[in-house]
């Protein structure tokens, strides 16, 4: 089923926010993407699967400080990640998906906030809250 997995083009701007809005009950995750592609907003990473030519997931990965005014640790965090209602329930989200903390949201369940460590020796040793880019927050 999947071909590929690469870096998002503007030429999948559209494809990218359809899935988005499939994948969720609110429009909310397809605007943090389209948020997270303003030019002052280029600390992100996004990517996009394909199979058989077209579009069929995505993943964001924005900046995420977790820690507290005395110790905290940087990382990319992963939201939104979202997956085509035809082709969910096949895997495709795990080739997409590794790790999870706790959210600065209530309500958002452990399993689906995730956070990518650039300092991997120093994970578990930094406690406190994960604090998404400042787009997240105009959306939620």
């Amino acid at each position: 089923m999947l071909t590929s997995i690469r870096l998002e083009t503007p030429a999948d701007h559209d494809q990218v926010r359809a899935i988005n809005q499939a994948a969720f009950e609110t429009p909310a995750e397809a605007d943090i993407v389209d948020r997270m592609r303003r030019p002052c907003a280029t600390d992100h990473l996004s990517l996009v699967a394909e199979s058989d030519d077209r579009i069929v997931g995505h993943i964001l990965f924005t900046p995420v400080t977790i820690g507290d005014a005395t110790d905290s640790l940087d990382g990319m965090g992963l939201a939104p990640m979202a997956v085509h209602p035809d082709v969910q329930n096949q895997g495709l989200g795990s080739h997409l998906v590794r790790d999870g903390v706790t959210c600065q949201w209530p309500g958002v369940p452990d399993d689906v906030f995730l956070i990518l460590w650039f300092e991997e020796s120093r994970r578990g040793t930094v406690r406190g809250v994960g604090r998404y880019h400042a787009a997240f927050d105009e959306a939620m």
